[in-house]
């Protein structure tokens, strides 16, 4: 290989453009699995705002989380395809808000105005950052690639 060839191998550019694909990849990938895990069966309290989770283990700020529900419908407010991060008062119940800093100061309570109805579940949706993790600890693109479901990330 010539010393030109080699330089622009290895320069800058060839650096960003290796660093923008695995940036990509590991969007696309968190878009992918985002909500295929089994999720917890929860209910809402629309007088207080309150998600009911019985022994949840969750702590202000985790997330994101997204919702889903089979056999009706979520309460109006909310939807299954925005990220939610929680407020956790107690070890069964939890508050929604849409950004992490409001999760840790349990400020800007989503509100909504009804229970829903049907079945409801709170999921664990995949951010880059877990897709990365799990590659740093030995998972391969492939591995990746073929999850499906983000139980098993």
């Amino acid at each position: 290989m010539s010393i030109y060839r080699r330089f622009i191998r290895y320069s800058k550019f060839d650096r960003a453009r290796y660093g923008k694909k695995i940036l990509n990849f590991l969007a696309t990938q968190a878009t992918r699995l985002s909500g295929t895990g089994t999720g917890s069966a929860i209910t809402f309290t629309n007088a207080t705002n309150i998600v009911n989770l019985t022994t949840h283990g969750y702590i202000d700020g985790q997330g994101p989380f997204l919702l889903s529900n089979s056999g009706g419908a979520l309460p109006a407010e909310l939807d299954n395809a925005t990220f939610y991060w929680v407020n956790a008062p107690d070890a069964n119940t939890l508050t929604l808000h849409a950004t992490e800093a409001d999760g840790l100061a349990g400020s800007n309570v989503v509100a909504f105005t009804d229970d829903g109805t049907g079945t409801h579940n709170v999921l664990v949706a995949a951010e880059s950052l877990d897709i990365f993790a799990a590659m740093k600890a030995g998972k391969t693109a492939r591995d990746v690639k073929n999850l499906t479901s983000i139980d098993n990330l």
